[in-house]
């Protein structure tokens, strides 16, 4: 009977599927285009990057939102809070780093 029980709990917990890489590219690319395109309007060539990085963070920042929540969807609450500090914790940089791509003429 305690069997049976477990059984019937276990087989009809929820599976959480993680997102493939496919998902996290096209959830990414609007963020990736904000970034890319408000680097290259914002760059005078003379402005620090930690500057013009702060700003795109700024500028970009509900792509951003949304590419957590498309990521996140299919994850348990807790897999969504450390996919956040996760990807908060790489957010600061990714507007630098867009700025040091445009001006070396290269694209993501």
């Amino acid at each position: 009977m305690i069997v049976c029980v477990l059984w019937l709990l276990l087989s009809s917990a929820a599976v959480v599927q993680h997102p493939t890489e496919d998902v996290q590219a096209k959830a990414s690319a609007p963020w990736q285009k904000c970034l890319q395109v408000h680097a290259a309007q914002l760059d005078d060539g003379h402005t620090d990057l930690a500057s013009l990085g702060k700003i795109l963070t700024v500028v970009c920042k509900s792509e951003f939102e949304q590419m957590i929540v498309a990521r996140g969807k299919n994850l348990s609450p807790d897999d969504q809070k450390k996919l956040r500090a996760s990807l908060e914790s790489q957010y600061a940089g990714a507007g630098n780093v867009a700025i040091m791509r445009h001006r070396l003429g290269q694209e993501p």
